[in-house]
């Protein structure tokens, strides 16, 4: 009879065992899963608008299959996606590339302090709004579907692409804005201290001036010590 007890004390030990082994499993598995469908759903993640915070470096920005952020040696750069933004913060000094998935966004704003910012590819956006302290940002083939906002300390903004209605102020730095349209598409309040406004040949010093053209669009520009050029049907 002991001997029939321990038999029956062993196999139930076993089937513990056993037992113990799948739950084992089936929760490793499970948690496989659980990962991998978190990870699918964050990569599989749309975004309509862009904000980028640059303090050093340059960010190169290019179109792409997909979604990333790396350093020059490939790898992975930090960033988020919330309310249907796409946040980027940097605060060192390596360079980087912002691969975009697409070619229209909504708002996209730029806040550069002392890195810069380069992009060649065509893109579309609805709302551009750039704020440079003393970095640069370089924007080629931009289309600005609704309006554009520029600010200016001691850096400088190229643009070049379309522009619709447009506040650019620049304080002691530079703006260089070479738009689609024809000057005569435009409305223009001029304001300038020590600084100079060049629209096309149109030379404005030391000036307010309002210009009214009945245009669909109207430029506002300000100058405090700096300078803001204008170039007119850019192709």
């Amino acid at each position: 009879m002991k001997k029939i007890g321990i038999v029956m004390i062993c196999l139930a030990l076993m089937f513990c065992l056993e037992a113990c082994g799948n739950n084992t499993e089936n929760n490793s598995t499970e948690e496989a899963d659980t990962v991998e469908s978190e990870c699918k759903e964050y990569s599989d993640q749309e975004f309509a608008n862009i904000d980028i915070e640059l303090t050093g470096g340059t960010l190169f920005v290019v179109l792409g299959d997909a979604l990333s952020l790396t350093y020059d040696d490939g790898e992975e750069v930090d960033y988020s996606i919330s309310d249907d933004t796409l946040y980027i913060s940097q605060r060192d000094f390596n360079d980087m590339v912002l691969t975009l998935p697409g070619d229209s966004y909504g708002a996209v704003t730029i806040t550069v302090d002392k890195g810069k910012l380069i992009m060649e590819e065509s893109l579309n956006v609805n709302q551009l709004i750039l704020k440079v302290d003393n970095g640069e940002v370089n924007l080629e083939k931009l289309d600005v579907i609704e309006s554009c906002h520029m600010n200016v300390n001691q850096g400088s903004i190229y643009f070049y692409g379309t522009l619709v209605t447009t506040d650019a102020s620049c304080q002691e730095g530079h703006i260089q804005i070479n738009t689609t349209y024809k000057q005569i598409d435009y409305n223009y309040e001029l304001s300038t201290f020590n600084g100079h406004i060049l629209l096309d040949d149109d030379y404005y010093d030391e000036t307010s001036n309002t210009i009214d053209n009945e245009a669909e669009y109207t430029m506002t520009l300000s100058s405090t010590s700096g300078d803001i050029t204008i170039e007119f049907e850019y192709e």
